[in-house]
C-alpha cells in the first residue's frame, strides 16, 4: 500500500471549482497608476527644478549686466541725457501752454492791428499807438478834421469797441493833430477770458 499513500489526491473538478476570472484586477489597475503618479511627480518636480535653476542663473547674469551698466561712464551720461530730455519736453509743454492760454487771452492781437490799418483814411498818419488790456490810446495828423471824423466812423463800424471818443484836436497851422481813446466792449473781454 505504500503506492496509494504515496500518490496525490488528483481532483479532476478542481478547474470547475474555481471561478473564472474575467479582465484585470482591480488592485494591479490602482497599483499601476500609482506607479505612473509617482512618476509623473518626480519629472514634474525635476522639470520645476531644473528650470528654477536656469532663471536663477539668468537673473544673475542680467544682475551682472546691470552692474556693470551702472558702473559705465557712458550709461550714466546717457541717463542724464535722459533725464534732461525728459525736463525739457516738461518745460515745452509747459511753455506750451503758457502760450496757448497766452493766445487766447491776447485782446490786442494782429488782426485787431490790421482792422485799425485797414480803416485808417489817406489822410490821417499815426504817430503812436499806446495799446493796454482796457484801452487803445491813438495819436496821430491829418489834413482836414473831416478825415479823422471818417477815422472815428470806421472804428465805430467794425464792432469792436465799446467806446470810440477823441478828447483833444489841436489846429496845427498845416495839420491837425488828434488824441483818439478806443475802450474794448465788455462782452469781447469776457468772451476773450472764457476761451
Amino acid at each position: 500500500m505504500m503506492g496509494c499513500n504515496d500518490m496525490k489526491d488528483l481532483n479532476f473538478f478542481s478547474s470547475y471549482n474555481k471561478k473564472q476570472e474575467k479582465g484585470i484586477d482591480k488592485q494591479s489597475i490602482l497599483n499601476v497608476f500609482l506607479l505612473v503618479s509617482f512618476i509623473g511627480i518626480i519629472c514634474y518636480g525635476s522639470y520645476n527644478f531644473y528650470t528654477i535653476k536656469k532663471l536663477n542663473s539668468n537673473i544673475s547674469s542680467m544682475q551682472n549686466q546691470i552692474t556693470v551698466k551702472k558702473n559705465d561712464p557712458k550709461y550714466n551720461e546717457i541717463l542724464e541725457k535722459k533725464n534732461k530730455i525728459k525736463d525739457l519736453r516738461d518745460n515745452i509743454s509747459k511753455i506750451m501752454s503758457i502760450d496757448k492760454y497766452l493766445d487766447e487771452r491776447d485782446v490786442l492781437n494782429e488782426f485787431l492791428l490790421s482792422d485799425i490799418e485797414n480803416n485808417l483814411p489817406s489822410k490821417v498818419f499815426l504817430k503812436s499807438m499806446v495799446l493796454n488790456p482796457d484801452i487803445i490810446k491813438i495819436e496821430g495828423n491829418s489834413q482836414d478834421k473831416e478825415s479823422i471824423a471818417q477815422f472815428q466812423h470806421n472804428l465805430i463800424e467794425l464792432g469792436l469797441f465799446q467806446e470810440v471818443f477823441i478828447p483833444q484836436i489841436v489846429d496845427n497851422i498845416d495839420s491837425f493833430s488828434f488824441i483818439m481813446d478806443i475802450k474794448y466792449k465788455e462782452e469781447q473781454d469776457g468772451a476773450k477770458a472764457g476761451q
